[in-house]
């Protein structure tokens, strides 16, 4: 159950208003006894949403990937700090409460957010185990945060991205079927590990040799090619789709080069980087 407490605790003389949540999958949930007054100063935009209803009683209609995500919103509008006081943090309650921060224009909330995300996934590199939650939150990114004009801003991806490269082989990640499962349903997550891969120079992977014993789970591998073309290229792990998520593999792309007077060239080498 949602710690609701706070809506009392930090009321308002005007603690009467419902909040009408829409979630994804149809259903409406109801927060009772907000005060909107509590969250004009910080939240305006939520504010403007409380019109008076039956019996000259406010309430706000709204959309929001979760209750959860309602709540956090709340509860940092009331008292600053959208975590409870023992709940358990995970990626994808920073990353809900990034989201809502955006949708209801509240930047506070979303530097916090973003600060909390990055320190838990620096946090689980030193687990031996991923966060319970880590698919979750690669799903939910790249539904709401993929395309390129938000990645543009501050990415919550960039720093996934990174955390699951340094931590691809000690957490063996390429051996659980969850993330393999992901890997396989988003296809623009298993471009965005191999480009990050290869922007961080290959400095994760192991040797082909040390992977290809591995009948189990998949690993990033890099193979230089001879000369190729100077078009980039890249192929969709979705040419697959026929096949399980233990055949998925190559992403291969060309390096694009081009000499000091920007005219095309031959690239020295071809990037080949997948998951075997």
């Amino acid at each position: 159950m949602d710690d609701l407490d706070f809506l009392t605790q930090v009321a308002g003389g005007d603690a009467t208003a419902t909040l009408m949540v829409l979630l994804p999958d149809s259903t409406v949930t109801q927060i009772r006894n907000v005060s909107p007054f509590r969250i004009l100063e910080k939240c305006a935009l939520l504010y403007h949403a409380f019109e008076f209803g039956a019996h000259s009683v406010r309430q706000a209609s709204i959309e929001a990937t979760s209750r959860r995500a309602v709540v956090s919103l709340l509860r940092f509008l009331y008292t600053g700090n959208y975590l409870a006081a023992e709940q358990q943090c995970s990626l994808l309650t920073h990353a809900e409460a990034f989201k809502v921060g955006e949708d209801y224009d509240v930047p506070e909330l979303q530097v916090s957010a973003y600060v909390n995300f990055t320190r838990e996934t620096e946090f689980s590199c030193s687990l031996s185990t991923p966060p319970p939650d880590l698919c979750d939150t690669v799903r939910f990114l790249y539904k709401y945060f993929a395309d390129q004009q938000w990645r543009q801003q501050q990415s919550l991806l960039d720093t996934l991205l990174n955390y699951c490269l340094a931590t691809f082989k000690y957490q063996g990640l390429g051996e659980r079927e969850d993330f393999r499962q992901v890997v396989f349903d988003t296809p623009a997550f298993h471009r965005d590990l191999c480009r990050t891969s290869m922007n961080r120079d290959f400095q994760d992977e192991g040797s082909e040799a040390e992977s290809s014993g591995d009948e189990d789970g998949f690993t990033l591998v890099h193979r230089p090619k001879v000369s190729v073309d100077t078009t980039e290229s890249v192929g969709s792990p979705a040419s697959t789709a026929s096949s399980s998520p233990e055949s998925v593999s190559a992403v291969t792309a060309t390096v694009k080069c081009e000499s000091q007077h920007d005219s095309p060239t031959k690239a020295s080498a071809e990037e080949d980087w997948a998951f075997v």
